[in-house]
């Protein structure tokens, strides 16, 4: 059985067994939701628990507790960039779920529930910085770095939990640093797949904010800077950016016991990879078929040229996804 199947039936279990109404229980359980979002979250603890003298009933509360409130916090961003009211019940009950599962593990007194403040001011400060960075004009890789670390504040929360039940300092100081330059990576790499969700909403993405240094975006359709991405080589710059960050992700835990952990960075840095090497693959195809056509171009420039593929992009039907070309 997969780890997915394995937690992912202790979750259901435990959600089905629980007190509330079925609604919930179902919206919670969602075979759609859970496929639709990354396995891991389903057992974040795990990954960091080579290290760490949990037991196995410690560690299943842990992953159900962290993946009600993975749901939680991706509802409430909903509300907060989209005003989504819609799940306001499900945020609260979500939350309020979470708690108890935390409370049966950590009294009331625990050191515990300091890192849980900590980081619950850390995820609404990453809130308010995003909407400051985006008036900004000039954003720093160190803004960006400290709203990725934020943004995935709760995420800490599985090495706080862990370094609570069996304290070691260095451990928690490098698993947590290594967990921040992990959260850049994955955050650059929502910043390619939400591109167009964050133009509509006027959201900071780090590919808009490059973007419109060099662009009049207003200019451009969607769909044409979409194009322009891939043409230009921003997807893959930022690929590249992404995978700097795993290297440093996996250096700081080189001499730590954390092998699921670093499997999971490394498979990360292996589809980064992979989707420079067929996106350079593509364009090598583009070229071709461009410099074969029987259209001669007087006096090109740079920009002529870049329109001249989006128009043999657009002529030909040709379809570019983030993350998939087909």
């Amino acid at each position: 059985m997969s780890l997915k199947e394995k937690y992912k039936s202790k979750f259901t279990d435990y959600i089905y067994k629980l007190p509330i109404n079925k609604i919930y229980k179902e919206s919670i359980c969602d075979e759609g939701f859970i496929n639709e979002n990354p396995d891991f979250y389903l057992y974040y603890p795990y990954l960091f628990n080579g290290c760490f003298q949990v037991s196995e009933s410690n560690m299943d509360k842990l992953s159900i507790a962290g993946y009600l409130y993975y749901q939680s916090t991706l509802y409430m961003d909903n509300l907060i960039d989209e005003n989504d009211k819609t799940k306001i019940g499900l945020i609260t009950v979500c939350q309020e779920e979470t708690i108890k599962i935390l409370s049966s593990v950590f009294p009331i007194n625990s050191v515990f529930w300091r890192y849980w403040n900590k980081r619950k001011d850390e995820y609404f400060y990453a809130v308010n910085f995003e909407k400051d960075l985006n008036k900004k004009e000039n954003v720093s890789s160190v803004d960006y770095e400290k709203l990725s670390d934020f943004k995935a504040a709760f995420g800490k929360i599985a090495i706080d939990s862990l370094f609570t039940l069996d304290k070691n300092v260095e451990l928690q100081k490098c698993l947590l640093e290594s967990h921040k330059y992990f959260s850049v990576a994955y955050q650059l790499n929502d910043d390619v797949l939400d591109f167009e969700k964050d133009f509509e909403n006027n959201q900071f993405n780090w590919l808009i904010y490059e973007y419109a240094k060099e662009y009049d975006l207003k200019e451009y359709s969607i769909n044409d800077l979409k194009k322009l991405l891939y043409i230009k080589g921003n997807i893959n710059e930022t690929f590249k950016k992404a995978i700097s960050h795993i290297d440093k992700a996996l250096n700081s835990v080189s001499e730590i016991a954390v092998p699921f952990w670093k499997e999971h960075l490394i498979k990360m840095k292996f589809k980064f990879s992979s989707s420079i090497i067929e996106i350079e693959n593509y364009l090598k195809l583009l070229k071709i078929e461009v410099e074969l056509s029987h259209t001669v171009i007087n006096s090109n420039t740079v920009d002529n040229s870049i329109n001249q593929a989006i128009q043999f992009i657009k002529k030909n039907n040709i379809k570019m996804e983030f993350g998939k070309i087909t």
